[in-house]
């Protein structure tokens, strides 16, 4: 099964406040939202950056450090989870919203369907991504 689309990215900048942490621009979603509806039933994958819910707390925590020597394995794995969730967050308002519009979309977070090694992506996984789209879905 290929993948075959158009690919459309909401900057975490244009969909969050990002004075003001893990606020959404709903108004800004919604309008963006819209405009894909334009796009009269044209297959599409979209993503979506973290804005003001994924960066503030991945700066405090220094998530892209990863564990280090000396580090406290505990707290490093809390400051990864409590990022991750504000990111799963953000990306439920934007499946809300894609709802709201008359969308059928499907979730799939990078962390499952990647891996990173050494800040390089060594692996990716579309199969699910293709697999939802053949089946009609917006893959986000």
């Amino acid at each position: 099964m290929s993948l075959c689309m158009k690919l459309i990215k909401l900057g975490g900048s244009i969909i969050t406040d990002k004075t003001r942490e893990c606020t959404l621009r709903k108004d800004m979603l919604q309008r963006l939202v819209g405009e894909m509806k334009a796009l009269g039933g044209e297959t599409f994958l979209l993503v979506h950056g973290a804005g003001s819910f994924g960066h503030v707390k991945a700066r405090q925590w220094d998530v892209n450090s990863g564990i280090r020597p000396g580090d406290s394995v505990s707290e490093r794995l809390e400051g990864m989870a409590r990022v991750q969730m504000d990111v799963r967050r953000l990306n439920h308002h934007v499946m809300e919203a894609l709802c709201s519009a008359g969308f059928a979309a499907a979730a799939f977070p990078p962390g499952v369907l990647g891996e990173m090694t050494d800040g390089v992506l060594t692996r990716f996984d579309t199969h699910m991504i293709a697999k939802a789209q053949h089946t009609g879905l917006v893959p986000v």
